[in-house]
């Protein structure tokens, strides 16, 4: 912030008293040649302050709504996109970066994102709409206005694919050891409450980009992690966590060994006929030695 000129008239002053050389300018009149340079000396650093002050202000503006393509940076932006099938919503340049001229929250569809980077330098945004767990994709006019708007939005010299599905279909076949202490049939349910919540927190997450792993680390959980978690569950005997596309049919998919990186960016357990979590997973007394 630009200094006073009198402040900084005053710190010239006290740079003038700190020279033994310059001690016979004594006079008091404000028309002394000394005093006079003293406080023109001032008005024009005051200027130059204001001008420094004018052009930071300018800096952080354009700072403030300058583009950073990050992971977080483009999940904000896909989360703030905005449909109406009646009123369209048009972005334009506003301040150098591109935005909606008003901004209403009613009509941001988007409430999940998640963010990859593929093989070819693509940015793969994965999309869905409501409210975990009843996830839904985008219809495709909700699509093509997401896609279009990412288009409008996206740094120079970056490529950006954006896509919304139905979810993967998660098959967790596991042996479960409980306490005898507990009850078999409440503790199955709570495993199987288990899987279907893990699932909900490694869709869409930003830190793990909707990849759903076994074994987990302390910054990524993994499925074992939430089923050992489970009240009276003593050990798990995993046989096999598949995972499979919505529109593959059933036997299809992929065997995880360590972890999978979902096609929809979220994940639900399996529910085909005699294959969902209450018919794969068995429970098992367990016991001691």
């Amino acid at each position: 912030m630009a200094r006073s000129i009198a402040t900084i008239k005053a710190s010239i002053v006290a740079q003038k008293n700190a020279e033994p050389a310059l001690s016979g300018l004594t006079s008091t009149s404000q028309t002394a040649i000394w005093n006079v340079w003293a406080y023109v000396t001032a008005v024009v650093i005051n200027l130059f302050e204001q001008i420094l002050d004018i052009f930071k202000t300018d800096v952080e503006a354009m700072i403030a709504v300058g583009q950073s393509p990050t992971k977080g940076w483009w999940q904000d932006r896909v989360l703030k996109f905005q449909y109406s099938a009646t009123d369209p919503q048009v972005v334009q340049l506003i301040d150098y970066a591109p935005q909606y001229p008003v901004i209403n929250t009613v009509l941001r569809i988007v409430t999940r994102c998640a963010i990859k980077q593929s093989a070819t330098k693509t940015v793969v945004i994965k999309v869905a709409k409501g409210i975990s767990p009843a996830l839904a994709p985008l219809t495709v006019t909700e699509l093509a206005a997401l896609s279009d708007y990412v288009n409008v939005i996206q740094p120079a010299g970056i490529s950006v694919s954006a896509i919304s599905q139905e979810a993967d279909r998660g098959e967790v076949q596991a042996e479960i050891f409980y306490s005898g202490q507990y009850v078999e049939a409440v503790v199955k349910a709570a495993v199987i409450a288990a899987i279907e919540q893990y699932f909900i927190d490694a869709s869409f997450s930003l830190t793990v980009g909707g990849i759903v792993y076994i074994n987990g680390s302390t910054m990524k959980p993994g499925l074992i992690d939430y089923i050992q978690a489970v009240p009276g569950v003593i050990d798990i005997e995993l046989t096999m966590f598949r995972v499979r596309d919505f529109g593959d049919p059933y036997g299809s998919g992929t065997v995880v060994a360590t972890s999978y990186e979902t096609t929809a960016g979220y994940i639900v357990a399996e529910d085909e006929v005699s294959h969902t979590p209450n018919d794969t997973i068995t429970m098992t007394l367990a016991t001691n030695g």
